[in-house]
């Protein structure tokens, strides 16, 4: 029987060649360099399974990914590299209002479920940032990512995660559009939908999206983390 991680690195092995060709193309036209693709692996599949609450959290893009030396880095020593920084912990020491933010969010997850088995895996809902800069990259490189790297939905249904949570803001609520088709975006009470929303995402018992974590902090991120864990229900 094939494994999550076998899957998904068929996933992006089908996808490898194509993405990178297209990129190249763009990054010379616009002599802006892209980083590495954004890639998943899951470090115990056992007990990603076992959880009862499989979160599965989205980030914006990557700020540079493992490019200090050029963006032609293999899908397994970005898998090893994805391990060591999320899965191992380093994100922990990297620090920042997004690291810290999830930091936060297990916390409170804990706090809410204590007797919950509980995993996490992250994912970016635009999965090839700028090399070792912030932001969205240009439409010409996204149409690229879009056209060749169109990998979330299958990640979403190899994960099977239940709860789906987009650190995203409402900038990005068209790149979730894609991905997932015409969701509604549903205000979560007290907050407004551009702060907080529920979304519809069939397969998936629980999703949401909120503002990125640099935001939240300023505005009082356990008071928007509180309602999230108020509309998740356990049977």
């Amino acid at each position: 029987m094939t494994t999550i991680n076998e899957q998904l690195e068929n996933l992006y092995t089908g996808k490898w060649n194509a993405i990178h060709e297209a990129l190249q193309g763009v990054s010379e036209k616009e002599s802006v360099l892209y980083a590495n693709p954004h890639v998943i692996y899951v470090d115990d599949e056992e007990a990603w399974t076992r959880a009862r609450l499989r979160v599965m959290f989205f980030g914006q893009e990557t700020r540079g990914w493992e490019d200090e030396d050029g963006s032609d880095k293999t899908i397994a020593y970005l898998s090893d590299m994805y391990d060591r920084f999320f899965n191992k912990g380093e994100c922990i020491r990297y620090g920042g209002h997004f690291w810290n933010g999830i930091g936060r969010l297990r916390s409170a997850f804990a706090e809410r479920f204590p007797d919950v088995e509980t995993q996490f895996v992250w994912s970016n809902i635009i999965k090839v940032g700028k090399k070792g800069k912030a932001g969205r990259p240009s439409e010409a490189m996204y149409s690229q990512v879009r056209q060749h790297f169109h990998v979330i939905p299958e990640e979403v249904r190899i994960l099977q995660p239940n709860v789906l949570l987009f650190l995203t803001g409402p900038r990005y609520d068209d790149a979730i559009r894609f991905n997932f088709g015409e969701v509604a975006f549903t205000p979560v009470s007290p907050f407004s939908g551009r702060e907080l929303a529920k979304l519809s995402i069939p397969g998936t018992d629980f999703a949401f999206r909120t503002y990125h974590p640099n935001y939240l902090w300023r505005k009082g991120i356990n008071s928007f983390f509180d309602a999230i864990l108020q509309s998740i229900t356990i049977e």
